[in-house]
């Protein structure tokens, strides 16, 4: 889907948009290895043959003061989910870690903290009237549990903003 037309001028209307933003910290002390979902988009209800275009980021903040010589690595994903069924498929999935500390020798985390951009073009095929829900998921790979992992820290904004454009 083409969403500009020769000129460089949108050509594609904007139906709708919904946006979701989080400011409440969330923190989890020894922190496994796991899945956590940061935030869940509000539900937008859908035109058959349309586009969606999401924009979402979020904060969130490791500290470890093993001083071990563990990786810390892990990865980010945009997730759907059609109808409230339960199932939630990647809409921007990846293969390998998007974020990463090798920690050599003698050093070791300490802490890190981040503003993380994801974005997705989610091109559904349902059909009028059906619901799509968000989410943004963190994916801690690192080989042992971190000290702390916290997201919205100190009230920074984790948003997820949903675009419905037109065929």
């Amino acid at each position: 889907m083409a969403f500009f037309d020769i000129s460089g001028e949108f050509k594609n209307p904007i139906l709708q948009v919904k946006s979701h933003k989080k400011t409440t910290q969330v923190s989890y002390s020894n922190a496994a290895a796991q899945d956590y979902v940061i935030t869940n988009s509000n539900s937008i209800t859908v035109t058959s043959g349309t586009t969606l275009l999401v924009f979402a980021n979020y904060h969130w903040w490791i500290q470890e003061n093993a001083s071990t010589t563990n990786s810390f690595h892990g990865r980010q994903y945009i997730q759907y989910e059609i109808g409230g069924n339960g199932t939630w498929n990647d809409a921007r999935g990846v293969g390998t870690a998007t974020f990463e500390n090798s920690n050599q020798s003698s050093y070791h985390l300490q802490n890190r903290g981040e503003l993380t951009a994801l974005n997705a073009i989610y091109t559904h095929g349902q059909s009028t009237g059906t619901s799509i829900t968000f989410r943004i998921v963190h994916r801690s790979v690192q080989p042992d549990a971190v000290d702390f992992l916290v997201f919205q820290r100190n009230s920074n904004e984790s948003n997820i903003t949903i675009m419905e454009v037109g065929a």
